[in-house]
C-alpha cells in the first residue's frame, strides 16, 4: 500500500510555537505473537506518529522493524518532479522518538523506501538503529534507499547508527536545521547530503566507508563539524561544491579517496585543531575562482592518528596533543577546545 501526502512549505514550521502544550507517551513494540502493546510493528509506529500530539514521546521497544506500507510526498529537485518514499512519514509533527536497545529498523526486505521521511516537522531521534535500506530503479521518479530524510524540518539526532543504505544515510533538504551528536554512519552510498539552504551541526560522530563523499554540502548550505572522524570514504571525506560552507574543528580526516577535503566553484572549507592524514591523493583540493580550503591553527598533516578498531585514535596517539584536544574525537560526551 502506498499513500501520497502534500509536502509542507518551509514557512509553516513556525506554527508549532502557537500550538497547545501537552506531553503523552505512546509505546510501540515489535510485531511478534507475544507482543502486548497498543501499537505494533511498522504499521503501529506509523499509527502512533499520526496519533501523537504536540510534544509527545514515542518509545520503541526492542525488536526488528521492517518496511511494509510506504508513504510518498511530492518534491521538486532542480525542476524535476519527484516523490520521496518513506517507510515512516512524519508530516507536520512536533515529537520525540526514542528506541530501546535492540530496536533495529532493517530495510533488507520489503518495499524499497527511506526509513524515515520528516516533512515540515520538529523531531528528535534518540538511539535509532537503521540498516540496509534499499532503493528501487535508478531511472524512476522516486527517492528511496535513504536512512533519515529531512525536508523543511528541525531535528535533533543523538546516539544513532545508520549502516548500509543504498543512497544517503542522512539527507537534509530545504530549510532544514539539524543538531546531531553521536551519529555513526558506515558503508552507505553517501554519508550526509545537504542541499538548498539546510544547516547542520555534527558532533562526536563517525562517517566511514561511503561509496561517495562522507559529507557533501551543496548550494548555500552551512555545516559545523566538531570532534568527529571521517575515514575511508571513497569520493572525498568532506565535499563543498557550489557555495557550500563547512567548518571543521577538532576532527580527524583520514584515509579518504581521492581527497580528504575538496572545495569546488565557490565552496569553502575551514579546518582547525584537526588531523588530516593518509588521504589517497592529497589532504585537500580546490577548483574554482572562489573555492578554498582554509587551514587554521592546530592542523596536523604529518602524524598518523593511529585509529583503533572503533575508528578512534588510541589514547597514546601524538596526534591528540597536536590537535589540542581534551579527549579523543568521536568519544561520547567530549568536546574540542
Amino acid at each position: 500500500m502506498n499513500q501520497i501526502f502534500r509536502i509542507l512549505p518551509a514557512a509553516a514550521l513556525v506554527a508549532f510555537a502557537a500550538a497547545p502544550a501537552r506531553a503523552d507517551t505512546l509505546s510501540v513494540c515489535a510485531d511478534t505473537p507475544s507482543a502486548a502493546c497498543e501499537y505494533k510493528g511498522m504499521a503501529g509506529l506509523q499509527a502512533a506518529v499520526d496519533a501523537a500530539g504536540v510534544g509527545d514521546t514515542i518509545k520503541i521497544g526492542a525488536g526488528t522493524y521492517r518496511p511494509g506500507a510506504t508513504h510518498d510526498v511530492p518534491f521538486t529537485d532542480d525542476g524535476e518532479a519527484l516523490r520521496i518514499r518513506g517507510a515512516i512519514l512524519i508530516n507536520k509533527k512536533k515529537l520525540h522518538i526514542e528506541a530501546a536497545p535492540g530496536a533495529v529498523f532493517d530495510g533488507s526486505d520489503g518495499t524499497p523506501s527511506n526509513a524515515f521521511v520528516i516533512v515540515g516537522s520538529d523531531v528528535s531521534f534518540n538511539n535509532i538503529s537503521i540498516r540496509n535500506y534499499q532503493s528501487g530503479s535508478d531511472t524512476d521518479d522516486i527517492y528511496d534507499g535513504h536512512g533519515l530524510f529531512f525536508i523543511n524540518s528541525r531535528g535533533v539526532v543523538t546516539n544513532t547508527s545508520i549502516h548500509g543504505t543504498k543512497k544517503m544515510a542522512l539527507t537534509i533538504r530545504g530549510a532544514s536545521t539539524l543538531d546531531v551528536t553521536g551519529l555513526r554512519i558506515t558503508d552507505s552510498h553517501m554519508g550526509i547530503w545537504l542541499e538548498e539552504n539546510a544547516k547542520l551541526t555534527l558532533r562526536n560522530s563517525l562517517v566511514s566507508g561511503s561509496e561517495e563523499a562522507g559529507i557533501g554540502g551543496y548550494d548555500i548550505t552551512e555545516t559545523l563539524i566538531e570532534n568527529s572522524v571521517f575515514v575511508g570514504n571513497l569520493d572525498d571525506g568532506i565535499y563543498a561544491p557550489d557555495t557550500g560552507h563547512i567548518v571543521v574543528r577538532g576532527s580527524i580526516i583520514a584515509g579518504n579517496a581521492p581527497y580528504g577535503m575538496r572545495a569546488l566553484t565557490g565552496g569553502v572549507i575551514e579546518i582547525e585543531n584537526s588531523v588530516m592524514f593518509g588521504d589517497v591523493e592529497a589532504a585537500y583540493f580546490t577548483d574554482g575562482e572562489t573555492a578554498k580550503v582554509v587551514l587554521g591553527e592546530g592542523v596536523v598533516t604529518d602524524i598518523d592518528p593511529r585509529l583503533d578498531a572503533d575508528y578512534l585514535p588510541r589514547a597514546a596517539s601524538s596526534a591528540l596533543k597536536g590537535m589540542g584536544l581534551k579527549s579523543r574525537p568521536g568519544a561520547m560526551g567530549t568536546t574540542a577546545k
